[in-house]
């Protein structure tokens, strides 16, 4: 008895999803800040009677609480990195410094929140 002709793991893994990204230390770096943003957030606002300074967050917190604005965070850094993707795909350089710059944007708040744990 024969076993059934399986594909190779290259022919496996071939397609869109399996395509590695342009910028994957980018890409972790800025998932780190948007992890850190939420978790400072939640810690500000819970356990030191901080408010949400970002309009859209404090709303989006109102209407479906902490784990919406999980939810809202991370379908934005998928679309950040959709964007970094695309704009890479035609000018490699300025989806780097896009990339650069998602990071810097996101890490803005981290360092703010800090700050205010420090001095409050």
């Amino acid at each position: 008895m024969r076993a059934p002709d399986l594909p190779n793991a290259r022919e496996a893994t071939r397609g869109l999803a399996s395509r590695p990204v342009r910028y994957p230390d980018h890409y972790l770096w800025y998932i780190l800040a948007a992890s850190l943003d939420l978790m400072l957030t939640n810690a500000l606002i819970n356990f030191h009677g901080f408010e949400e300074a970002n309009a859209l967050a404090a709303r989006i917190i109102d209407l479906s609480g902490f784990a919406g604005l999980i939810a809202f965070k991370f379908a934005t850094v998928a679309l950040v990195v959709v964007i970094c993707e695309f704009v890479g795909g035609h000018r490699h350089s300025t989806g780097r410094k896009l990339a650069g710059a998602a990071i810097a944007i996101s890490a803005l708040p981290v360092v703010l929140g800090l700050l205010q744990l420090v001095v409050f």
